[in-house]
């Protein structure tokens, strides 16, 4: 059963079973998990422990983007990764078009929200060695960011986030994700004014 544990040390009980069965599956981590062996991630989610593998050594987007399968990292947690804003954020942020939620974890606190948009706009980044992510575009996190906030998107709404960086979005690129939704383009057009402002404010006297 080991070995069908891959390099990152990181195994959902489930992906076991059809292979080993549920009970035996269930039995073995069980031993593990009192030996030391196995440490809980969350239901369901089990790495190898140290001295075998380090699980400290996972960055926190690549469990991310594990504990929550076929998600990505979104709105302020890929706004951080990109250098936009001014705070680190404790908790990472996923989106998923299943079910969201959240888990504790050893390693922190993990969300999903759900959105049912495409998920163009979303890039596959490293994240460490060895280890990649997949985490949304500046462009898509924002229109994220704008989508899951009740009467996201104004002006005033989007100078509160104190982005900076703003010249790393591509204003035409974020206009045509967010085409077929009024709030998402009028967010756009907002955004294109601040960053005029930005633009204007640190041209030479």
């Amino acid at each position: 059963m080991l070995h069908d544990v891959p390099w990152h040390g990181l195994i959902r009980a489930e992906d076991l079973y059809t292979r080993w069965g549920k009970v035996a599956v269930q039995q073995r981590l069980g031993g593990w998990l009192t030996t030391g062996r196995f440490l809980r991630v969350c239901k369901g989610v089990y790495a190898v422990n140290a001295p075998y593998r380090n699980p400290k050594g996972l960055h926190p987007y690549f469990l991310a983007n594990y504990v929550f399968p076929g998600s990505y990292l979104s709105v302020e947690s890929a706004l951080e990764f990109h250098g936009m804003i001014p705070e680190r954020i404790a908790s990472h942020f996923s989106v998923t078009e299943g079910r969201p939620g959240w888990k504790q974890t050893p390693f922190g606190l993990f969300w999903a929200k759900h959105i049912g948009r495409e998920q163009e706009g979303v890039g596959e980044y490293a994240v460490s060695e060895g280890q990649m992510a997949r985490i949304a575009t500046p462009e898509k996190a924002l229109l994220d960011l704008v989508w899951l906030v009740p009467g996201g998107g104004t002006f005033e709404h989007l100078e509160s986030l104190r982005l900076q960086s703003l010249e790393k979005v591509n204003i035409e690129v974020m206009a045509k994700l967010a085409e077929g939704s009024g709030k998402l383009s009028r967010a756009v057009g907002e955004l294109r004014k601040l960053q005029k402002m930005e633009s204007e404010f640190w041209q030479p006297i």
